[in-house]
């Protein structure tokens, strides 16, 4: 049978010398964030789910769009990604729709900016992509 050892909540990372020293007492290390005492006074503030998620403004939520990400991507995300980096990355993936000569935006954008020609980023990715060939043909003059 194994002896019980104290669980000692501390915050994470917990610093070398401080788990040596922790584990040397024979206390048994958890990241605070799983506190029940911390826990239950997050329930009763009201902050909503425990791994401290941000609720987003547009009434999407976490599940939502993970299945987004499944649904755009084909693969599933990564678990520790919150709902900002959740649609940051599902923003970057349609980002990347091809213009008729093959061509993303993110490349189109590129090479509009090497050429230092100025246009307008909103512009419609067929019309970035003919303002492109222009310029090349002008330089290629």
């Amino acid at each position: 049978m194994t002896k019980q050892r104290e669980v000692i909540y501390e915050p994470h990372p917990v610093s070398i010398e401080r788990k040596r020293e922790l584990l040397a007492s024979g206390f048994k290390i958890i990241d605070a964030r799983f506190e029940p005492d911390r826990q239950e006074a997050a329930g009763d503030e009201g902050e909503g789910s425990q791994d401290g998620g941000s609720k987003p403004a547009d009434g999407d939520d976490l599940s939502t769009a993970r299945a987004r990400y499944l649904e755009v991507v084909g693969k599933r995300p990564f678990n520790g990604w919150d709902l900002e980096t959740l649609n940051a990355k599902i923003a970057e993936a349609t980002s990347e729709e091809k213009a008729g000569n093959g061509l993303t935006r993110r490349e189109i954008t590129a090479d509009l900016e090497a050429m230092q020609v100025e246009f307008d980023p909103n512009d419609s990715l067929e019309d970035l992509a003919a303002l492109r060939d222009l310029a090349r043909e002008e330089r290629n003059k």
